[in-house]
This record gives structure tokens, sequence and C-alpha cells, in this order.
């Protein structure tokens, strides 16, 4: 699994590219974890693919989604390519 990470506060975000439930699992998502909340979270339009998340942590990572989304589909190639994902800077 090749996972590029960013922190902000509580919260985790990761590059997801994993055999989890494949089905929803192959659209370009992220990992977010809160506290005990874990999803996956489309980078297209930010919905939440699986889990659950708090609403104000959730608001923090369509922000960050949506700032860094071209950042964000550049990393998920390099992912499916086999190659290291660059950093993304977290929410300030």
């Amino acid at each position: 699994m090749v996972r590029a990470y960013a922190y902000n506060q509580y919260v985790l975000w990761h590059l997801g590219s994993d055999n989890e439930d494949y089905d929803r699992h192959n659209l370009p998502h992220i990992h977010v974890r809160h506290a005990e909340w874990k999803a996956s979270v489309a980078i297209e339009d930010g919905g939440i693919l699986a889990g659950g998340f708090p609403p104000k942590q959730l608001k923090m990572v369509h922000a960050w989604i949506e700032i860094h989304k071209d950042e964000l589909f550049a990393d998920w190639e390099l992912a499916l390519q086999g190659e290291q994902p660059f950093r993304i800077a977290p929410l300030q």
C-alpha cells in the first residue's frame, strides 16, 4: 500500500490504494481518521465511500480536498504506477 500522509490537528489523511471492498475503493480516494472515526472519502466529490466521520471534521477534509484536488489526483496516478506520491501540505 502506498500512503501519502498529511496531518492537521487530529485528522490524518492518506492516499488509499488497497484491496478492501474493491467496488468502492477503485475510485481515487483518501482515508481519513479522527479519534475512533475513520472513512474513505472520494477525491472527486468528497463523498464517503466507506465508514463514517464527524460533520465538523468532514468539512475540514472537504476543504483540504478542494484545495489540493489536482495534487491528489496526480499522487493517485503515481500510486497506481507503483511510484512514491509527493507530500501534500496539511490544511492551515
